[in-house]
């Protein structure tokens, strides 16, 4: 019996050891609400949350949409689930993310918060203009911040903008975050997919795909091919939000297409 029990005991802690752990470091565990500086990388809270984004494409992508939190708060232990509250002051919102091992990786789930929680915790935002307030972190060895998200406060205020595309997943949907990827939005580039397939993400309303066209492929005759490898009809206006990939055989311009080139 005694042998039994020691082998179960073993097999347990092996496995243990084989899942992905969060590791807070010891110096944000007794923080309350860990604010997030938008000068200095090398903060505890900015170099934690740093090291997520890096392995996380849902942390990553999340925060291309909404823009970085002003700050975060941290419930949970090493040995299991973590839960990351983010603070929106400039949505007047928090977000959940929630951490799932799964072997050696770390998953989060994102979610929208209580409104309860933002209301109990408004007052440590009022000493700082967070309308333009972008907090700074090292990804890939390169320094850079979340700006120019595609959920603003008027959106927030009215309804939820749904991220989705008209396609089947493909290769084009495939991105893996690294130092050449943070250099590129670094210096306004378009986000590349794994297969060389540009990714733009629509920030404007009524954006076409005319206008996408021209902008990437130096033609709005190409809006068809456009059209037809994204699955969606190429004389509908473009809703914000919506992914649309610009076939790497097409492309002549690599740098981002901002909200006023977009009608």
């Amino acid at each position: 019996m005694t042998k039994r029990i020691l082998l179960l005991l073993i097999i347990s802690l092996t496995l243990t050891s084989c899942v992905k752990q969060i590791d807070i470091p010891i110096e944000l565990i007794d923080y309350d609400i860990i604010h997030l500086s938008d000068t200095d990388t090398l903060t505890p809270g900015n170099k934690f949350l740093s090291s997520h984004i890096e392995k996380s494409s849902e942390l990553y992508q999340f925060m291309k949409l909404h823009g970085a939190p002003a700050a975060y708060s941290l419930q949970g232990s090493y040995f299991g689930q973590v839960k990351m509250f983010l603070y929106y002051p400039n949505l007047e919102a928090t977000f959940e993310a929630i951490s799932k091992h799964k072997q050696t990786i770390v998953l989060w789930r994102i979610k929208p918060g209580s409104s309860e929680l933002y209301e109990s915790r408004k007052d440590e935002f009022l000493d700082i203009d967070y309308s333009n307030y972008y907090p700074v972190f090292n990804l890939w060895n390169t320094k850079f911040q979340f700006k120019d998200p595609v959920v603003t406060i008027n959106d927030f205020q009215k309804k939820p903008i749904k991220f989705k595309s008209f396609r089947a997943k493909t290769e084009a949907d495939v991105v893996t975050y690294t130092n050449k990827h943070a250099s590129r939005f670094s210096n306004d580039l378009a986000e590349r997919a794994n297969n060389g397939d540009l990714r733009h993400r629509v920030k404007q309303e009524s954006a076409s795909l005319e206008s996408l066209s021209s902008w990437y492929t130096g033609s709005k005759d190409n809006a068809a091919k456009i059209a037809s490898y994204n699955k969606i009809s190429g004389k509908r206006e473009l809703s914000r939000g919506i992914l649309v990939l610009i076939p790497a055989g097409l492309v002549t311009n690599e740098k981002i297409m901002l909200p006023n080139k977009q009608k």
